[in-house]
C-alpha cells in the first residue's frame, strides 16, 4: 500500500515537472523560431534594398554624342541621356572608354554592362546583345573638301591659285613697268619739245591706259617718241605672249574645275575615292554596295586624308560629320545636303538584363519633352 503510495506521489512529480518544463520552453522555442524567421526577413530586405553592382559603361570619342570636356569629363547627347536614365532607373555606373570595335565586342562578350554613344541599331548587332528604344534618327552624309564649282567666281579663285597666282603676278608687273618707262620717255619727248608735247603721254595715267588698251589687242595712238616707240613694239609682241598665258591658264582653270568630282547624290559615289572609319555602319554600307573605299581608325584621320587630296569625299554618320566641320574646319571642308542610309541611334546593352524595360520607359520618358530638344539644338542647331 505504501508503496503504491509513494510510486503515485513519484508519478505526480513527473507530471509536475513535465508541466513546468513545457511551461518554460515553449515559449522560449517559439520566441527562437519567431528570431530566426525575423533574421531571415532582414537579411531579405537588406538584399532588397543593397546599392546594385557598378555598371561598366563602355564609350568612345564621338562627338556631339560623346566627347571629353576635360580628360574624365564626358559630355554629349548620348551621355547626358545616359545619365538622366541611370538616375531614373536608380543604377551606379563607371565610364571605361573603347574604340567602336571594343565597343561591340564588349557588350557582345559581357565585359560591358551597356555601350553609349552613337552605335547604330543593326540586325547584325542585335543577335550579339540587346539594343534600347533607339533615341536618334539620322544616317550617312558625305563630306566633301571645298572646292570652286563651274560660276565665274568659282573660275577666277581656280585662277588665282598656285600657278595660275604666279602668272597673274608677271603680267601685273610688266604692266606696271611698260606703264613707268613709257611715261618716263613721252615726259622727256615734252620737254624738249614743247611745241608737241600735247603729242606725248606725259600723263601716268594716259601710259597706263595705252598699255592696257595694247594689252586687250585694241589699237590707240601710239607714243610720240623714239623711245616710247620703241617700248611700244616690245609690247605688242609682249601682249600677245600674255595674252596667250591668259588663255591657256583660263582654259585650265575650266578644266580642271569641270573635271573635278561632282558629287550630287549617293549614286555618284561610285566614281569617288572614299574613306570611312572602320567598324562603322558606314563601312558595312559601303562594303554591301562595294564602293571603292579605304577605312581608317578614327574620323580625324579621315578629315587628314581629306584635307592632304588623298580621297575625295568622307562618307560617315551626317550628324557627326556636320558637328566636326562645324567646329573645327568650317573654312576647309562642307557637308553635302543629301542624306542616305536611314539609321537609329541606341545604348547597346549586355544581353538579359532585367533592367532592360525600366530603361527603355525612361527613355521614352526622357526624349519626349522639351529639356530633350533644348540639348539637341545645343549641339547640332536646327
Amino acid at each position: 500500500m505504501r508503496r503504491s503510495i509513494k510510486d503515485n506521489r513519484f508519478k505526480v512529480q513527473n507530471f509536475l515537472i513535465f508541466i513546468v518544463f513545457l511551461y518554460y520552453c515553449i515559449p522560449a522555442f517559439a520566441q527562437s523560431e519567431t528570431t530566426n524567421s525575423a533574421i531571415q526577413s532582414s537579411k531579405e530586405r537588406a538584399e532588397r534594398i543593397a546599392p546594385l553592382s557598378v555598371w561598366r559603361v563602355g564609350i568612345k570619342e564621338a562627338p556631339p554624342f560623346s566627347y571629353k570636356d576635360s580628360p574624365n569629363k564626358w559630355s554629349g547627347i548620348s551621355v547626358a541621356l545616359w545619365r538622366w536614365v541611370a538616375q531614373d532607373v536608380g543604377l551606379t555606373y563607371k565610364f571605361e572608354e573603347h574604340d567602336l570595335q571594343g565597343l561591340v565586342d564588349g557588350v557582345s562578350r559581357g565585359d560591358l554592362d551597356v555601350a553609349v554613344g552613337a552605335l547604330t541599331i543593326t540586325a547584325e548587332r542585335e543577335k550579339r546583345f540587346d539594343f534600347s528604344h533607339s533615341f536618334f534618327n539620322t544616317g550617312l552624309g558625305v563630306a566633301v573638301k571645298k572646292e570652286p564649282g563651274t560660276g565665274f567666281v568659282s573660275t577666277l579663285r581656280q585662277i588665282m591659285r598656285g600657278e595660275g597666282l604666279r602668272t597673274m603676278g608677271v603680267i601685273l608687273l610688266s604692266l606696271a613697268l611698260i606703264t613707268v618707262l613709257i611715261f618716263f620717255c613721252e615726259r622727256r619727248y615734252a620737254k624738249d619739245k614743247p611745241d608737241k608735247a600735247h603729242e606725248a603721254r606725259s600723263n601716268i595715267w594716259s601710259s597706263l591706259w595705252w598699255a592696257l588698251v595694247i594689252l586687250i589687242g585694241k589699237n590707240d595712238r601710239h607714243p610720240a617718241s623714239l623711245g616710247g616707240r620703241i617700248l611700244a613694239l616690245s609690247w605688242m609682241v609682249i601682249s600677245l605672249i600674255i595674252f596667250a598665258s591668259l588663255t591657256a591658264l583660263i582654259t585650265s582653270a575650266l578644266t580642271v574645275t569641270e573635271l573635278q568630282v561632282q558629287i550630287q547624290n549617293p549614286n555618284d559615289l561610285v566614281r569617288a575615292r572614299l574613306v570611312t572609319v572602320k567598324s562603322s555602319t558606314s563601312e558595312e554600307f559601303l562594303n554591301r554596295e562595294r564602293f571603292n573605299f579605304r577605312s581608317v581608325a578614327t574620323i580625324t584621320d579621315a578629315f587628314r586624308l581629306l584635307a592632304k587630296g588623298a580621297t575625295d569625299a568622307i562618307v560617315y554618320d551626317k550628324p557627326m560629320l556636320r558637328y566636326l566641320v562645324k567646329k573645327n574646319y568650317p573654312n576647309e571642308f562642307e557637308v553635302l545636303g543629301f542624306t542616305f542610309e536611314r539609321q537609329k541611334y541606341g545604348f547597346a546593352i549586355k544581353e538579359g538584363k532585367q533592367e532592360l524595360e525600366d530603361i527603355n520607359r525612361s527613355l521614352l520618358a526622357r526624349t519626349q519633352g522639351s529639356t530633350w530638344d533644348e540639348l539637341i539644338y545645343q549641339h547640332l542647331g536646327e
